[in-house]
């Protein structure tokens, strides 16, 4: 694969180096490349929908990177600050083996709460106060499950 140089401003790569190997700037940097040359060939001839459906790709991933990053660090803080020993356990072993059902709000809701003792209108406030809507993407519950089973295993060996 090419090489490319690439130079960034000392206020922007002090920040990147903050967030540290939590991201693969290599792979940043290829979506937004795709994503410039996808917005210029399209305005160059809006004829060209391999252009669109591409720009469109690129925007989809930036968007599910966010909704994951966010779950991520949601989910982290709820594992530290509210979630109960079996929620997380269940949490946990759920995200290192997902089956079939994948990363969906009622999966989550489920090992959270078995018995089904939440309400929906509980539900809602939990979502709202963590996601800012009542319905969060899969991306974010990936991210969610993810980061609370990144806490539970952090400190499953001292409970």
């Amino acid at each position: 694969m090419p090489r490319v140089t690439l130079y960034v401003g000392d206020d922007l790569k002090a920040r990147m180096d903050e967030v540290g190997e939590g991201v693969n700037w290599s792979g940043v940097a290829q979506r937004a490349f795709r994503e410039a040359i996808s917005i210029h060939s399209v305005r160059a001839d809006d004829s060209r929908m391999e252009e669109v459906i591409e720009r469109l790709k690129a925007s989809k991933e930036r968007y599910e990177d966010r909704e994951f990053e966010f779950g991520k660090k949601k989910g982290a803080e709820w594992a530290k600050a509210e979630a109960e020993y079996y929620e997380l356990s269940e949490v946990a072993t759920f995200y290192v083996y997902p089956i079939t059902y994948g990363f969906k709000r009622r999966t989550l809701e489920e090992l959270i709460d078995p018995e089904g003792v939440i309400d929906e209108r509980e539900w809602t406030e939990f979502w709202e106060k963590r996601y800012g809507r009542g319905t969060p993407s899969s991306s974010f519950i990936r991210g969610f499950m993810e980061g609370a089973a990144e806490i539970f295993y952090e400190v499953a060996d001292r409970l």
